[in-house]
């Protein structure tokens, strides 16, 4: 499945809270997705145990944050998989990391299939915010987060990506 072909199936897939099961499209991709305390502040990694693509994400890290890393995650396995070699480790701490311009791809593809351009946008326009209101309620945010499941730091930035006008809360 390449980008194109997974995000016309992430948004086949959103159900009717505008939300995505991001372990279940790992599965559907074929990728197996296991938790992990990891002592490290690594936040998840895939590797490839023959022909078995796996996902291991840090059992200590939040639920919003753990849902953006197998996000990422998942964009490696569509946009660099012919760089997961049998046995290696991809994650931003491994040996085996990716360069930056890579990673900043995955992270763009990770906002992408948990937070929708046309989702986001649809429900900012049913609490009335449009590109050119001043966000600064840190309410609005949390409630903007919750929706898709995702942790304030990652919803700010994919509004203020999309062009959305928010305080620095």
């Amino acid at each position: 499945m390449n980008k194109e072909e997974l995000l016309k199936f992430v948004d086949c897939s959103f159900n009717e809270k505008k939300s995505i099961d991001i372990v279940s499209l790992a599965n559907t991709l074929g990728i197996a997705v296991y938790s992990e305390i990891m002592d490290s502040d690594e936040s998840a990694f895939i590797v490839k145990d023959g022909e078995q693509f796996k996902i291991i994400v840090n059992e200590n890290q939040n639920k919003e944050r753990q849902r953006f890393s197998i996000a990422h995650e998942i964009a490696h396995f569509v946009l660099h998989k012919s760089h997961i070699s049998d046995g290696s480790k991809i994650g931003r701490e491994s040996i085996d990391s990716l360069d930056n311009e890579k990673e900043i791809e995955a992270d763009d593809l990770a906002a992408n299939i948990i937070m929708p351009v046309k989702y986001v946008d649809e429900y900012l326009e049913t609490l009335k915010i449009e590109k050119k209101t001043f966000i600064k309620d840190e309410k609005i945010i949390k409630k903007i987060a919750s929706n898709f499941a995702v942790s304030k730091p990652a919803i700010i930035l994919r509004l203020r990506n999309l062009g959305y006008n928010v305080a620095y809360i």
